[in-house]
C-alpha cells in the first residue's frame, strides 16, 4: 500500500469531569488540553474536532452555582435548591439590612448626638459623622459640613423663613455660622474669609490651608489673609 493511500487517522479525543470532595462538578476539560488524574471522571470520548473544545458543557451558572454532579459515574443535574434559598436570602438582607459601615456610622451619630464633643479640635476629628448642610431649621450648636468646612450654628434661625441664609451669601451666612478652625495642621481646612469679626476670625494656633496649597499657622488674631498681613502667618512646618 503506498503512503498515498494511507489515511491519516484522526486524533482521539476526551472528555473527563473533575469533582470536588462532595461530588460537584468544578471543571470539564478534554484530554486535548489537560491529562486527568486519580477521581476524574470520563464522560465520553470521540474523533474529532468536536471533542477539542468542551465549552458547551456550563459548570457554573449565572450565579455561579455548580451545574452538575457525579452520580453513579455520570454527569447529573445539580439540585441547586439550597443555593437559590441561601442567594434570596442573601439579597434580601443586601436590601433591608445596612452594611457594617453603614450601621456603626449610624451608632456613632447617635452617640455623638447624647455625648457632644467639647473642644474644637474634637468636633473636626470626628466631623465625617455629621451631616452636610441643607435647608432646614438650625439650633444653636448644630453643626454641619460643607465645601470642605465644618460648620457650627451660633445663632438660631429657619431657612423656611430666612433663605438667604446660605454659603452662597457668605455676609449673611456668617452671622449664624461660623467655621471651626483647627488648632494643628491635621485638622487644618481650607482658608475662609472673616466676615464676621470675632466669630469667625482666626485666633493664634489655629490652623488653616491657604489657596497656595500650603498650611499656615496663626500668629495673632487676625481677619486678614497671609497674601494681606503675613506677619500673623507662618507656613507650618
Amino acid at each position: 500500500m503506498s503512503e498515498e493511500m494511507i489515511e491519516e487517522q484522526p486524533e482521539v479525543f476526551q472528555v473527563y469531569a473533575r469533582p470536588n470532595e462532595k461530588g460537584e462538578v468544578i471543571k470539564i476539560f478534554s484530554t486535548c488540553f489537560f491529562q486527568p488524574q486519580e477521581g476524574d471522571v470520563l464522560l465520553k470520548e470521540g474523533r474529532g474536532d468536536e471533542f477539542a473544545h468542551v465549552g458547551y458543557y456550563k459548570v457554573y451558572d449565572e450565579n455561579g452555582f455548580l451545574n452538575y454532579v457525579i452520580k453513579d459515574g455520570a454527569l447529573a443535574d445539580r439540585d441547586k435548591t439550597a443555593d437559590l434559598a441561601k442567594l434570596n436570602a442573601r439579597l434580601l438582607s443586601q436590601q433591608y439590612i445596612p452594611s457594617e459601615t453603614k450601621s456603626v456610622a449610624a451608632f456613632a451619630r447617635y452617640y455623638l448626638a447624647q455625648n457632644q464633643p467639647s473642644t474644637t479640635e474634637e468636633k473636626l476629628e470626628v466631623s465625617g459623622l455629621y451631616s452636610d448642610w441643607e435647608l432646614g431649621s438650625y439650633k444653636v450648636g448644630d453643626i454641619r459640613n460643607h465645601a470642605g468646612q465644618t460648620w457650627e450654628c451660633s445663632q438660631a434661625h429657619d431657612n423656611a423663613i430666612y433663605p438667604d441664609i446660605n454659603p452662597d451669601n457668605p455676609q449673611t451666612w456668617a452671622n449664624f455660622w461660623r467655621p471651626l478652625h483647627g488648632t494643628s495642621a491635621e485638622t487644618a481646612r481650607p482658608w475662609t474669609k472673616p466676615w464676621a469679626g470675632t466669630t469667625d476670625m482666626y485666633h493664634t494656633g489655629e490652623y488653616m490651608v491657604y489657596t497656595d496649597g500650603k498650611t499656615y499657622k496663626c500668629l495673632a488674631d487676625t481677619v486678614y489673609s497671609p497674601e494681606e498681613y503675613a506677619q500673623a502667618w507662618e507656613a507650618a512646618a
